[in-house]
């Protein structure tokens, strides 16, 4: 029954948006949108999340800080983020660590370091999603940036303090790279930060593009919330449980039903560009050389 829930999730959810969404409206405000300039605007923002992923990639690994490293890098993550958007709980990202051992890396060092990466989103969601709440309860500015900042300072420790308990215990101590230095740890964070701050560009510019532009504490708590609800679904790509979780919470700021509902389909136009844009970099995979480590 379990690995039915996903399609049975799917199917519930996009059976009620056919029947809660006024079609009608939504399909001819979404008619107008203009492509340009929001395509190449949102191609570019996607470019800007792929670079600081890989470059968050190099850092967690420590690997040699070139061009040729980066290019090979900025490749295979591209791409495998590309596919784990459109799979189950974005487990297609896991391919990641078929690229890096080809590149040389440890296998297991690879993996905790992607499980590393995993935690370290999961924490600024939660920041986005605390901080974002914290703002639409009007209170000040600067708690609510402190209450975001906290989760996402907590996830930062999770690199150093995984290694340590990890190399307490025989077994484990093999799968666990050098320890993150200084320089390395403030790179993980700056383009975490970084893959956060472009995604959450695009999402205004989606919704500023359709309709009134939501502010940032919004776009916060829409980013955090929104993106964990369709990532523990384990919809592929969130299909249905992103519009309907969109729609409610654009509803719970205030947007008419038929505002929420063109906001939460309009940001469905981020997966193709994200997709188009990962799988611009499959060209750059042949053309990958010698591994480096």
């Amino acid at each position: 029954m379990s690995r039915f829930w996903p399609a049975l999730v799917a199917v519930l959810a996009l059976g009620w948006m056919a029947f809660i969404f006024d079609w009608p409206v939504v399909l001819a405000a979404l008619a107008e949108i203009r492509p340009c300039p929001l395509l190449p605007v949102i191609a570019l923002l996607g470019l800007g999340i792929y670079c600081c992923c890989a470059l968050r990639w190099i850092a967690i690994n420590q690997l040699p800080w070139r061009l040729d490293v980066f290019r090979d890098v900025q490749a295979y993550v591209a791409v495998t983020i590309a596919i784990g958007i459109a799979t189950p709980m974005q487990a297609g990202e896991a391919l990641k660590l078929k690229f890096a051992r080809d590149a040389g890396l440890p296998l297991g060092a690879s993996a905790v370091n992607l499980a590393l990466e995993r935690l370290i989103d999961l924490a600024i969601l939660v920041g986005f999603t605390i901080g974002g709440l914290v703002h639409m309860f009007r209170y000040p500015v600067w708690l609510a940036v402190m209450a975001a900042l906290v989760p996402f300072l907590a996830g930062l420790a999770l690199p150093d303090l995984g290694q340590r308990w990890a190399r307490a215990w025989p077994r484990l101590a093999r799968w666990v790279g050098a320890p993150l230095t200084a320089s390395a740890l403030a790179i993980v964070a700056f383009a975490s930060l970084g893959k956060w701050i472009f995604t959450l560009a695009s999402w205004l510019a989606v919704l500023g593009a359709v309709g009134p532009m939501p502010d940032v504490g919004q776009a916060m708590l829409l980013i955090g919330a929104v993106t964990t609800v369709s990532i523990l679904s384990a919809v592929p790509a969130g299909l249905g449980v992103q519009e309907l979780s969109a729609r409610a919470l654009l509803t719970a700021m205030d947007r008419t039903p038929a505002e929420a509902e063109i906001g939460a389909l309009a940001l469905r136009l981020l997966l193709p560009m994200m997709l188009a844009v990962g799988f611009a970099h499959v060209p750059l995979l042949w053309r990958r050389r010698s591994p480096h480590g």
